[in-house]
């Protein structure tokens, strides 16, 4: 149960996509967002300083259970993953969710900017853990080509023959860059080059989030990186809204003659110390992508009050 602080403004942090403290990404989620407009969100979510604070609010949507509003400590973020799959485990973690049982997983609709977000509750029946599984508010899609392959090793700090083919813009209701590497060496060495940011992501490109990643087709596994500087992200230790967006580039190189599910695994984090696993599950059929769903855990950091001039 949470103590009283009626003067005060309830708030946890977490760290999500790890199931032990201080891996995965770190969250601050507001439960009791309710009075707070959009300029004391931003205020306080620069307080923060995370990749994303979490605020929570009654959703005026018939569809929709609640309203999640997600800040960056520079902007409002229309979708994100890591906000929603922490925000929803830390609701449960305070007893602010219906139970969920193992034959029965709690199902919410989370309205986002983006539109609608659906997300199941888990709870493993031997260990007791939650797991929270999402999907996207649109189906991933490619939505705008790459800048050239000079233009991509200036913002990633490489030669372009780290590049490999395939870069794109892919959207699953936040569009992402994604850059794929010749070599897990290519990775390690990336640094954001924040002069070319500017220069080849000015304000207005089809996404200035950039996720440089290698693929391992045969394992089904993605080592990953994500720099957001424009958005006050130097680096993200786990970007769930591009797991979710990845979807729709790794459909494009898996072959189904029928309909299919594959699993990916993401490993994110590793450079920063903070390793990260995303689950990805992707719906397929002779067509394509048909939908996509996103699952991790999270563990319960902190908890406190923002004093009353917050």
């Amino acid at each position: 149960m949470d103590a009283d602080c009626p003067e005060g403004r309830f708030f946890v942090t977490a760290d999500v996509f790890t199931d032990r403290p201080f891996g995965g990404n770190p969250l601050a989620v507001v439960p009791d967002a309710a009075g707070l407009d959009g300029t004391a969100m931003q205020a306080i979510a620069r307080e923060f300083n995370l990749s994303e604070t979490t605020f929570v609010l009654p959703s005026d949507r018939a569809d929709c259970d609640l309203r999640f509003r997600i800040f960056s400590p520079q902007a409002e973020l229309p979708f994100a993953g890591h906000p929603t799959i922490g925000g929803v485990l830390m609701l449960a973690a305070l007893g602010r969710l219906s139970a969920d049982t193992d034959d029965m997983p709690l199902r919410l609709v989370i309205e986002e900017q983006a539109g609608p977000v659906a997300v199941e509750l888990r709870t493993d029946p031997a260990t007791g853990a939650r797991r929270a599984v999402m999907g996207a508010p649109i189906c991933p899609a490619p939505v705008a080509d790459a800048p050239d392959r000079e233009a991509l090793a200036a913002l990633l700090g490489l030669s372009p023959d780290a590049i490999a083919d395939g870069a794109a813009v892919v959207s699953a209701g936040l569009p992402f860059l994604f850059v794929p590497l010749m070599r897990d060496a290519d990775l390690d060495r990336c640094r954001a080059d924040l002069a070319a940011f500017d220069r080849i992501l000015p304000h207005g490109s089809p996404s200035r989030l950039v996720y440089p990643m290698v693929v391992d087709r045969a394992a089904r596994r993605v080592r990953a990186r994500m720099f957001g500087p424009s958005v006050g992200i130097a680096e993200d230790p786990a970007t769930g809204s591009a797991a979710m967006a990845l979807a729709g580039w790794l459909a494009a190189i898996e072959q189904v003659l029928v309909p299919a599910t594959v699993s990916w695994t993401i490993v994110q984090g590793e450079a920063m110390g903070r390793p990260s696993r995303l689950d990805l599950a992707i719906d397929l059929d002779h067509t394509g992508i048909i939908s996509a769903r996103l699952s991790g855990e999270a563990v319960m950091i902190s908890r406190g009050w923002l004093l009353p001039a917050a």
